[in-house]
């Protein structure tokens, strides 16, 4: 009888045990499930996020081409219109020696990192992408002024195509500066300004930041003004 109840106790211990080893087993299971789950909606939020990222890419892009079009007829103009006069290759010849001196040395037009190099680049976050840059995009704070690297013309001052914001355009012999996502213009087509005017103030973007555009030309050719610039 006690041999019995020995085996009956052991009995009872083993379906404990099993009922206890099935219960962990249901909640590991569980477990994995949920983490699955939350996976799930993990990487249809990135899939959702990746396609309103690249949506604004798209739009960005666009309003990029545009801005580059009025540029390259602007200074195409600009040229067409020096070409005309032949004065102004003797005073362009002498303004261009003495910009070509500065190389390296401009003071950036605003202060902050570079997030946007010059040329063609995958996108940071969206390597799918590629990036087509005619200058340099910089960060900088609030309340943040662009200065004029180089003295010389204002040649035009234009609204982008969303007309939130302005760039103004410098003719430094043939040599040309481009300040872009700006409001509050502090100066006036054919204004002669000095190195380092204050030309106006950078736009707050639609993500909250503060990215100022620049870009340097020699006639037609781009160049890139981190070659330029004391960085």
């Amino acid at each position: 009888q006690q041999n019995l109840k020995e085996r009956a106790s052991q009995l009872d211990k083993q379906k404990r045990a099993k009922s206890t080893s099935i219960r962990q087993i249901t909640i590991e299971s569980d477990k994995i499930a949920k983490e699955r789950k939350l996976k799930r909606r993990y990487i249809k939020k990135l899939q959702s996020q990746q396609k309103s990222i690249e949506k604004n890419l798209r739009l960005k892009q666009i309003e990029s081409q545009k801005l580059q079009a009025r540029i390259t007829a602007i200074i195409e103009e600009e040229i067409r219109k020096s070409k005309l006069n032949k004065s102004n290759k003797l005073r362009d010849a002498k303004i261009n020696k003495a910009f070509e001196r500065k190389k390296r040395k401009f003071k950036p037009p605003v202060k902050g990192p570079i997030v946007n190099t010059f040329g063609v680049h995958p996108h940071p976050v969206v390597k799918s992408v590629k990036i087509s840059n005619n200058g340099i995009d910089i960060a900088t704070t609030k309340s943040q002024l662009a200065k004029v690297i180089y003295k010389g013309q204002v040649t035009s001052i234009f609204l982008s195509t969303n007309l939130q914001t302005a760039s103004v355009i410098v003719k430094h012999g043939s040599y040309y500066t481009v300040y872009s996502n700006l409001v509050h213009i502090s100066v006036k087509k054919g204004q002669a300004v000095k190195t380092g005017e204050k030309i106006g103030k950078v736009h707050k973007s639609y993500d909250g930041r503060y990215i100022f555009h620049f870009q340097i030309w020699k006639n037609k050719e781009k160049l890139n003004p981190e070659k330029w610039l004391k960085i």
